[in-house]
């Protein structure tokens, strides 16, 4: 089935949700990888890492 949607681009694989925070440089701060789909980051964690990282507006 993920052949036929993905117009046989995709053989097998499933994608991972992921959330990387950057610096300006472009150096990863901090990454958040779960490959259970049903399982996500949460708002406030996300929010709770910006603040510390001073990252946010």
């Amino acid at each position: 089935m993920l052949s036929e949607k993905s117009d046989g681009l995709n053989d097998g694989f499933l994608p991972v949700p992921a959330v990387f925070v950057t610096d300006t440089s472009g150096k990863i701060a901090f990454e958040y990888i779960n490959p259970d789909y049903k399982t996500r980051l949460s708002a406030e964690l996300l929010l709770a890492v910006l603040k510390n990282l001073k990252l946010d507006n």
